[in-house]
């Protein structure tokens, strides 16, 4: 199997105040978050559009440090991937993310990093904006 992960597509951070944190990073930022459901907040910023979430979910649980969404194809390839690896363990079970083609899942790796995966509309519509593959492109 060839190297699943596209790009970083999503880096979200876990907090216990949600409003302190929209105040925060919206002033850092300079711009609101342009998506909010309870528990959870989303910026885009940056050359490639970029999102950067802020969520309460794992925080009660003392897991503040930052995890990194890679977005993948086909994310149960990638999930079966993940669990095949010694010393893998998953996090975060397949989670659809409502109804609009958002799916996430993590491991942790060996030494307790966590690997996050997603499939995003988002990054592969951004992707495509970005870059056009040359036709002299291997793959």
């Amino acid at each position: 199997m060839g190297n699943p992960f596209r790009g970083m597509a999503t880096f979200n951070i876990f907090v216990t105040d949600l409003a302190e944190a929209k105040e925060f990073y919206s002033v850092l930022f300079n711009q609101d978050p342009y998506f909010e459901i309870p528990g959870y907040m989303e910026w885009r910023f940056g050359d490639y559009s970029a999102e950067f979430g802020v969520r309460t979910d794992r925080a009660a649980f003392g897991t503040t440090r930052g995890l990194v969404y890679w977005a993948v194809d086909d994310i149960d390839a990638a999930i079966t991937q993940l669990a095949a690896m010694p010393g893998c363990t998953q996090v975060e079970p397949r989670t659809p993310r409502g109804n609009t083609g958002f799916i996430t899942a993590s491991f942790f790796d060996p030494w307790g990093n966590e690997i996050g995966l997603i499939k995003n509309p988002h990054y592969e519509e951004i992707r495509k904006s970005f870059w056009k593959k040359p036709s002299w492109w291997p793959w």
